[in-house]
């Protein structure tokens, strides 16, 4: 099911805490499934978002993990030994 404007305002919260608490934060709401959709001339139902977003965040988290890990890597700044 698609977020409700309180689900999202709770997202959104939940993001600044832990941005505050020194934290980076990448999160994908249905809503970003939805413009995807948009973005290729499409249309896609929230709830149909929703779901296509549960069947794939695995991957998607996965995917951004590796990525943020890489690029802490490459840009920490400090020597390998």
């Amino acid at each position: 099911m698609a977020l409700t404007p309180e689900q999202s305002l709770e997202v959104q919260t939940a993001m600044s805490k832990l941005r505050s608490m020194g934290c980076a934060v990448c999160v994908f709401m249905p809503e970003d499934v939805e413009s995807g959709a948009e973005s290729k001339d499409g249309e896609i139902a929230p709830e149909a978002a929703a779901q296509w977003l549960i069947e794939h965040r695995r991957w998607i988290e996965d995917g951004m993990s590796t990525f943020g890990n890489r690029y802490i890597d490459d840009n920490l700044g400090i020597p390998s030994s």
